[in-house]
């Protein structure tokens, strides 16, 4: 063999033994080892307090004029203040009638109370769908529908007496009202024939009158001489005398006894009303007996029945209950629970929105001055409606109280506006200062400005926060970093934010177990309430003490030759490495080119 030919032939072994190496070092780069993954981390389920804040670089201000107003429109029940008065920061300076604002805190308060009932009643079905029943619960549900069937029995035999009972009523009710009518009819027709008896005695009375009256006068004519004074002188008795007295005292009985006549009569007759009208009333009363009693008892027959009704449908509701609870579970099932639970706690959410809005309300009916100063203006008196709406134009302040000779400062700074969204007048507020980085000072959100400022297609809200109390060496200009609270929770069941998974309206953790030795991970849904800067609120679904895991954060494997586990290496494609091998001149293609022979 020629030293050419031998030359040639260890070129070609060397490039082979090249290939070979890349290749197996490209094999190695695209499929490396498996990883064997760690154990994630854990935390524990704990109560405590939960904080939401949002941020913003801002500067110190000082705002001058101010003009004060309550944020809810009403009707202005006291005045505190006069212009010229001096005023502290906090002091109240009127008050709005807070009546609909209380109404409505109590209706947020009840729509609380009735959204968490709601959430617990729909954890409470979703348990069931997945309990499975013990011997004694069995019993238990047999002897609570036998006490259901005995009630509806019950209720059936209380009202079957009743209807009988009742019934019996009306007849006594009429013997009652028929008894009073017959009473009054025999007395009126008593009362006529003995008014007729009265008004015979009467005429009795006046015949015998009219006799005596007529001798009399008779006897006086034929004896004209006579008179009672002069019968009444004589010493002696005269039979024309005596017969003269004798009819006078005739006349004088029988105008007595008519007079008594007439006045028995007339006292008979006013004692017959009397009795008549006790009678009458009698009847009436009778009736209004019959008319109420049957009023009454038409009102407690329907109140059986209604028991009635009320006992069976409580019974069909319980035997239908029960014929849910007794059937398994399906996954549609357990589907619909789930969705029932996130409803009650998109309710829950909701009531707690009302209820914010509602404290906000009752709070913005007291006016109370941001900072110190002297008392301008005041647009409204006690029983006008007190304006809202504040305004500065040209630099002159208008609105329901304006405050002069201002001497707190303030902080301004701009939010975005997912975090202007969070933000309301009256929220807590802290701040630091860059010229000053050892104060810190808090205060509170005073307004919120109800139009954006956009900026290189950037949109803000600019805010006006106080800063409560003095700051020495505080001064106007000076850049300060606010961080107002926008949510919290004192005592909530709590979880690292790292340990939630949400995907759209559900959230889940992963509580972590150890079943024969081997810790487990096990998907549960949650419901959560404020999500804030480190916690998130657990409204239901774990219990304080539970340990769940921490979600990774994302990142890149890096194996030890500089690729991505499970990757392509950045510059090789499907070709992967190409070495020329040629003998005598050819030239290895794709790649660098081969040594010429």
């Amino acid at each position: 063999m020629t030293q050419g030919k031998i030359r040639v032939l260890l070129v070609n072994l060397l490039l082979i033994a090249i290939v070979a190496a890349a290749g197996t070092w490209g094999w190695k780069s695209l499929h490396p080892s498996a990883v064997v993954e760690s154990a994630p981390q854990t935390t524990t389920v704990s109560t405590g307090a939960i904080t939401a804040s949002v941020s913003a670089s801002g500067k110190v201000v000082s705002p001058g004029d101010i003009a004060v107003a309550p944020t809810v429109s009403g009707t202005l029940i006291a005045v505190n203040v006069a212009v010229g008065q001096h005023v502290t920061q906090g002091q109240v300076l009127a008050q709005v009638d807070p009546a609909s604002q209380k109404q409505a805190l109590e209706q947020a308060i009840n729509g609380q109370t009735s959204a968490k009932n709601a959430l617990f009643n729909a954890q409470t079905a979703l348990d069931k769908l997945k309990k499975v029943k013990t011997a004694d619960e069995i019993k238990q549900a047999e002897l609570q529908l036998a006490s259901q069937k005995a009630s509806v029995d019950t209720a059936q035999q209380t009202l079957d007496d009743q209807t009988v009972l009742l019934a019996a009523n009306v007849a006594t009710y009429q013997a009652s009202v028929d008894a009073a009518k017959k009473s009054l009819d025999d007395t009126t027709a008593n009362q006529a024939d003995a008014a007729v008896g009265y008004q015979n005695s009467v005429d009795a009375s006046k015949t015998s009158l009219d006799a005596s009256q007529t001798t009399f006068d008779n006897y006086s004519r034929i004896f004209s001489g006579l008179t009672l004074e002069f019968c009444n002188s004589l010493s002696v008795t005269s039979s024309n005398c005596s017969t003269y007295l004798s009819n006078y005292n005739s006349l004088q009985s029988a105008k007595n006894s008519y007079n008594n006549a007439l006045l028995s009569q007339k006292t008979s007759l006013k004692k017959d009303a009397q009795t008549l009208a006790g009678l009458q009333v009698a009847y009436q009363n009778a009736q209004t007996s019959q008319t109420t009693n049957l009023k009454k008892d038409a009102i407690s027959l329907a109140n059986y029945k209604k028991a009635v009704v009320t006992a069976k449908a409580a019974f069909d509701l319980y035997v239908t209950t029960q014929a849910i609870a007794n059937a398994p579970a399906t996954q549609a099932d357990l589907d619909a629970a789930q969705r029932a639970i996130d409803a009650a706690a998109a309710g829950i959410k909701s009531a707690q929105a009302s209820y914010d809005t509602a404290a906000r309300n009752l709070a913005g009916t007291t006016v109370k001055a941001p900072v110190e100063g002297d008392v301008a203006s005041i647009s409204a008196t006690v029983g006008q409606n007190a304006p809202t709406a504040t305004n500065k134009t040209g630099g002159v302040v208008s609105g329901f109280i304006v405050l002069t000779n201002v001497s707190a400062l303030r902080v301004q700074a701009s939010f975005s506006e997912a975090d202007a969204s969070k933000i309301v007048a009256g929220q807590s507020t802290s701040y630091s200062f860059e010229a000053m980085p050892t104060v810190t000072a808090s205060g509170l959100v005073a307004r919120v400005d109800i139009l954006p400022t956009t900026t290189n297609n950037v949109v803000t809200y600019t805010v006006d926060m106080d800063i409560t109390g003095g700051v020495p060496g505080l001064k106007p200009g000076m850049t300060t970093t606010a961080t107002i609270t926008t949510g919290n929770v004192p005592n909530a069941l709590r979880v690292t934010a790292q340990a939630v998974t949400t995907r759209g309206t559900s959230s889940t953790v992963r509580i972590a177990k150890t079943v024969n030795g081997k810790q487990t991970f096990t998907a549960t849904p949650v419901v959560v309430g404020l999500k804030g800067d480190s916690f998130v609120e657990i409204q239901s679904g774990v219990k304080e003490g539970d340990v769940v895991a921490l979600n990774a954060a994302a990142q890149s494997t890096i194996s030890s030759n500089g690729f991505a586990r499970g990757g392509v290496p950045a510059g090789i494609g499907v070709g992967g490495v190409s070495v020329g091998v040629g003998g005598g001149g050819a030239g290895g293609g794709g790649g660098g080119g081969g040594r010429n022979g």
